[in-house]
């Protein structure tokens, strides 16, 4: 069985970009190969401390016990990917091209263009990758690296529309499509096995909120306008500090999913948020969030026509329709054999 190393960015406490690893390793088996997810260890020690504390923490069960991880120190080498049967690499998903996501600018062009990788030593993939944003962020030196070795890629898919410009514009390639984030190829079906019992308590409507941004006033005010007396809050802050989010129980990918999928009503200002919202069939709004990169939630609500479920410049919509989600599921539908399509023919034309 041909072996797929994935390389994507560090998980540590991130929900969605743990989720969506899981998704492309597990669509990429259900294509009869095997993958593996590389890990590629930090020696700088804040890193060194921050991966001790995550994999002592709740959210890294779920990785301990889902992943095949392989650890693999950069640079990789021929010797290196043989001893290990990696035959294809494929790059994605999230914003691993992103320059200031990861852990280390200088080193994120490098590492998710794999400069490291000898040329032609192995076929190269990028899966749904993201830039996270629509304008360009790359500075000259870095643009040129990935100019060169973005034609080492055998076949390139990126996750928003706006990534087709991007690459076109300024890497000078023109045959990227836009396919689907990972999780989305997986069925809602595949996601409710991991659940766990219901976070709330009452038997009122239930209203999740997720908010990368939660301490910006502006978004409790929208919270307050959108809840009513009999509905039951709950809430899971994102915290920026290493040692509360090691302490927080809500780290738990079980707990974050359930909440999603027991509730009636979802508040986020996350793109996977937002993925989950619309896999589970949930009633849901999305608070405009330019920190964490507009760009991939309006081009994910643009796939769906569901637009009208963001707000922006506070605006709260004061009658949103009921979301049909006949329409949406048919979208998915053709979205995701696309996207499968895709990622089938590239890993079989690599395998020749």
């Amino acid at each position: 069985m041909m072996r797929v190393g994935i390389v994507t960015l560090p998980f540590h406490f991130n929900y969605g970009g743990i989720l969506q690893a899981f998704a492309l390793q597990k669509a990429i088996q259900n294509l009869g190969f095997e993958p593996i997810i590389i890990e590629q260890p930090s020696n700088n020690i804040k890193q060194v401390l921050k991966q001790k504390l995550y994999k002592r923490s709740n959210i890294y069960k779920f990785v301990k016990e889902n992943f095949n991880l392989l650890k693999l120190h950069e640079p990789f080498c021929d010797d290196e990917l043989s001893i290990n049967n990696i035959n294809i690499l494929v790059v994605g998903s999230d914003q691993v091209w992103r320059p200031d996501m990861g852990i280390n600018r200088k080193k994120n062009v490098d590492r998710y263009f794999l400069k490291t990788v000898p040329p032609n030593c192995i076929p190269k993939i990028a899966y749904a990758a993201s830039f996270g944003i629509d304008h360009w962020d790359f500075t000259d030196i870095e643009t040129n690296t990935a100019q060169n070795l973005i034609n080492e890629f055998s076949y390139i898919s990126v996750r928003e529309t706006s990534g087709i410009k991007l690459c076109s514009q300024f890497l000078k390639i023109n045959n990227a499509i836009q396919v689907l984030d990972p999780t989305m190829l997986l069925e809602a079906e595949c996601y409710k096995k991991i659940l766990i019992e219901s976070p709330f308590k009452t038997k009122k409507q239930h209203c999740f909120t997720y908010l990368l941004d939660y301490n910006n006033p502006s978004n409790q005010n929208i919270i307050n306008s959108l809840l009513h007396k009999d509905i039951e809050l709950l809430t899971a802050k994102v915290e920026r500090n290493i040692l509360k989010k090691f302490f927080n129980t809500q780290n738990s990918i079980e707990k974050w999913l359930s909440a999603i999928y027991y509730s009636d009503l979802i508040i986020t200002d996350s793109f996977h948020g937002c993925v989950f919202s619309i896999l589970f069939h949930k009633n849901f709004y999305v608070i405009s969030n330019s920190a964490g990169g507009n760009t991939r939630i309006q081009s994910l609500l643009s796939l769906f026509g569901l637009n009208n479920r963001l707000i922006t410049n506070n605006y709260i919509p004061q009658q949103t329709s009921t979301i049909n989600w006949n329409i949406v599921d048919i979208k998915l539908q053709t979205q995701r054999k696309e996207s499968i399509f895709f990622l089938q023919k590239a890993l079989k034309e690599c395998s020749k």
